[in-house]
């Protein structure tokens, strides 16, 4: 595989996941009040949350250097920081 294939394959699943996560966030809206998502790392996806004012998201990672990340998406992502919080943990055999 080339580099450029390599790059449309990987431009192209990236836009598959995207609307499988729109989709997944979608039908949680209003469903859910407390998530925990395992591994932020730098929050990719607390931007499909900005829009539950009455959603807690607890965000897990190994990294703290992760935290500062995290924060800076969720505030930019229109989040509140009183809905997030990080928590530094490690999970050992995990499937």
């Amino acid at each position: 595989m080339t580099f450029f294939s390599l790059f449309l394959y990987c431009y192209f699943l990236a836009g598959k996941v995207a609307v499988y996560k729109t989709q997944l966030f979608t039908n949680l809206r209003g469903k859910a009040k407390k998530v925990l998502e395992i591994g932020i790392g730098t929050g990719p996806n607390l931007k499909y949350y900005a829009n539950s004012a009455d959603i807690q998201v607890y965000g897990v990672d190994p990294n703290t250097k992760m935290e500062k990340f995290a924060q800076e998406s969720a505030v930019a992502a229109g989040l509140p920081l009183s809905n997030f919080e990080f928590i530094q943990a490690v999970c050992m055999f995990l499937l």
